[in-house]
């Protein structure tokens, strides 16, 4: 097959016009629907389709079945991309309006590395044919350790290349919208998008190893190796936006994407023998491929039934506010108000809310932390209290310039006072106001009164809300019917998503939890030993894909010898904070809250227990900082792994201008000075991977009341 040197410039100036129409179409940050995503995949998929029409006028019937092939291949491989594309996002709370831009530049970046790698592979091919039979050993056994390893995910955020980009790299914790890279203190620093964008990258650059030998099982002519590539991954983006929400429900898919590699690795390795045509290879994989697909769809269908739409209950990777690095989680629990709209939100306070509100740096960030009085309407005392903290804001962002010039801050904190002033308060409220974002929380926890102006939002009271009340998962399991539950503090709601609740098959379904099993119902039928396996192995992988979008503590909950029996069968072990002994799969939830709080007790113990032994372990092996000053300048140059700081450990500190070094405040209202460098310094372990453990306060003493440890 002759390709002509101006069809190579042709198809590349096509790439580039289409890249730049799509660039421009979505210049901005922009928040991709799934209308317009649908668009845009039914337009990339008609492009590459119609490109192979071009490919079979001008070469043949044999070379089209090739780009086909390919082209197949790759596309379905993309499916997974976009599972792990999700993860990285979910991990790393970035915005849905800022992860086009992301995709876009590493599209952008796989074009360059697969063209790189497709010219390698060609020139060896041609200069030793017998590398063709490596490729083909190498798809089966990617094929095998796909399919023995299609359950299990990797932590992103543990990702070597991010920890090497991390110490190499200068970079910042705070979003600068679609920004890759800012100057802050005199250098350039990379942003947190920046840092998405290179685990996106590296990532492709992981499934390029397995895609391309692939396609080249197919086809040795590199012009149909690349085209089939590009024209795949160029709608990637579109694919992502359109299938991300959905991807949990393609439970077989790994499995089909196992065989394809497998089949097309022995058509490698029986070129000698026996030449597979290719109209049989195109047919094959399209057949495994769509097996998977319907297999799957057809495994889920009875779970969706009457299910809330995920994408507005629950939230996504495609969340429209920064989710969090662990969590995406938006489930209603806490309350939150929102100033620039008139109803009012009920958030779950999880890891993700504290990001979002971490994320808005820009001056003047308003909090008003103060303890309330639970009751129906806040009390008038109260409100008088949080009215006096507002205008103790106004009069220090008064005196620092001219009256009036901070009033979009100023303006919208009067009215949140007011709203929450109109509504029930719990054991303590935040109000958190800057030019981009106006929210009340409402905390299960008594936090010192204070008002706070710094650059960033002091969220360390609703990191310690997190401490005290954890978010937790409830698995209530029996032989023939499993629960899911979403918790925090003596809240417990059920999850309602594709995957649950879930029962047995051929088995009715229980009474809801504070109903009465009717005494004239059908029996249920005896749930054999294999179904009672079976059942637990399809729970357990529900299990995992929703703790891998929304990691929490698990809590199991069934009879002894049931729950031995799946802690046997089950993956997710690891995350397991406890188990509640006893059928409660139908008990009324303030029982289940009742026999779970405990558990959690313990829990909670046990974790700072492990901070505290991590702490002193990694003292005796100088693997630890102690005091405010080191561990800030440590966070910032090394690794951090662990912050321990005590509860009501406050300090307040001016930077210096390379923004590594601590120094005396002066005068503490002046606006240069960081009101409480504790809450910073939680802020950046948390956004640079580590995890935080507030401990009381006296723990600490032979540390200065904090301490640091690090990753080798």
């Amino acid at each position: 097959m002759s390709v002509p040197l101006w069809l190579w410039f042709a198809v590349l100036a096509v790439i580039l016009i289409m890249l730049a129409v799509d660039l421009v179409a979505h210049r901005g940050a922009k928040v991709v629907s799934l209308r317009e995503a649908a668009g845009w995949s039914a337009a990339w998929v008609t492009i590459g389709l119609g490109f192979g029409a071009v490919v079979w006028a001008m070469f043949g019937a044999q070379a089209a079945g090739e780009y086909y092939a390919g082209y197949v291949i790759e596309k379905s491989l993309a499916v997974d991309n976009i599972f792990v594309f999700a993860l990285i996002f979910t991990a790393f709370a970035v915005p849905r309006a800022y992860q086009h831009r992301v995709l876009f530049y590493g599209v952008l970046g796989a074009l360059v590395m697969r063209g790189g790698f497709i010219a390698g592979g060609a020139a060896l091919i041609n200069e030793f044919a017998w590398v063709l039979y490596l490729f083909g050993a190498f798809l089966v056994a990617t094929g095998v350790q796909m399919f023995r390893h299609r359950n299990q995910h990797s932590d992103p955020t543990q990702h070597p290349i991010l920890r090497l980009t991390r110490r190499v790299i200068p970079n910042t914790t705070t979003w600068h919208g679609t920004k890759f890279w800012v100057k802050e203190h005199g250098r350039w620093v990379a942003t947190p998008l920046f840092t998405v964008l290179i685990l996106i990258e590296s990532t492709d650059l992981i499934f390029a190893v397995d895609s391309i030998p692939a396609i080249f099982a197919v086809t040795q002519e590199p012009f149909l190796v690349f085209t089939s590539n590009a024209f795949a991954i160029l709608g990637l983006r579109a694919m992502y936006f359109l299938l991300a929400d959905l991807i949990h429900r393609f439970v077989y898919l790994k499995v089909g994407l196992a065989a394809v590699l497998v089949f097309v690795g022995v058509k490698m390795l029986l070129l000698d023998v026996y030449k597979i045509p290719i109209g049989l290879s195109l047919t094959v994989i399209a057949a495994l491929i769509t097996a998977s697909v319907l297999a799957s769809l057809m495994r889920t269908r009875h779970l969706t039934a009457g299910a809330p739409d995920d994408r507005s209950s629950h939230g996504s990777a495609l969340s429209d506010q920064p989710p969090t690095r662990l969590d995406l989680d938006r489930r209603p629990l806490m309350s939150a108000t929102d100033s620039t709209s008139s109803r009012s939100a009920v958030l779950l306070l999880t890891p993700g809310l504290v990001t979002s509100l971490q994320s808005r740096g820009a001056y003047p960030a308003v909090s008003l932390l103060m303890s309330t009085t639970p009751a129906p309407r806040m009390l008038a005392a109260d409100l008088a209290r949080l009215t006096g903290l507002a205008r103790e804001v106004e009069r220090r962002l008064d005196s620092e310039t001219l009256p009036g010039t901070y009033s979009t801050v100023l303006a919208p904190l009067a009215d949140l006072v007011a709203r929450a002033g109109r509504g029930p308060t719990t054991a303590a409220v935040g109000v958190f106001v800057s030019a981009a974002i106006s929210t009340v929380v409402h905390l299960p926890v008594l936090v010192n009164d204070r008002a706070v102006i710094d650059p960033t939002f002091a969220t360390r009271d609703l990191v310690r809300a997190l401490h005290r009340t954890p978010r937790h998962v409830v698995l209530a399991l029996s032989p023939h019917e499993a629960r899911l539950f979403d918790g925090q503090g003596d809240d417990l709601r059920p999850v309602r998503v594709s995957s649950f609740p879930r029962r047995a098959a051929g088995t009715e379904p229980a009474s809801a939890p504070g109903q009465v099993q009717q005494s004239g119902g059908r029996r249920q039928h005896k749930v054999q030993p294999h179904q009672r396996r079976s059942f637990f192995h399809d729970v357990d992988r529900a299990l995992g894909a929703y703790l891998r979008l929304h990691p929490a503590p698990l809590v199991l909950v069934d009879a002894e010898r049931v729950l031995a029996e799946f802690r046997q069968a089950s993956g997710n072990v690891s995350r397991l904070a406890g188990s509640v002994r006893g059928s409660l799969l139908t008990a009324p939830t303030s029982n289940l809250i009742a026999r779970i709080r405990p558990v959690l007790n313990d829990y909670l113990h046990s974790r700072q227990q492990e901070a505290l032994d991590l702490l002193d372990q990694r003292t005796g092996a100088k693997r630890a900082v102690s005091g405010i000053e080191s561990a800030w300048l440590a966070a910032r140059t090394e690794r951090p792994e662990m912050l321990a700081v005590e509860e009501g450990y406050f300090y307040p500190a001016r930077l210096d201008p390379s923004g590594d070094l601590l120094a005396a405040p002066g005068e503490v209202e002046d606006p240069e000075v960081i009101d409480d460098a504790v809450d910073e310094l939680i802020e950046m372990v948390l956004s640079r991977g580590g995890w935080v453990a507030l401990v009381e306060d006296g723990t600490l003493a032979d540390h200065s009341r904090v301490a640091l440890t690090l990753r080798r």
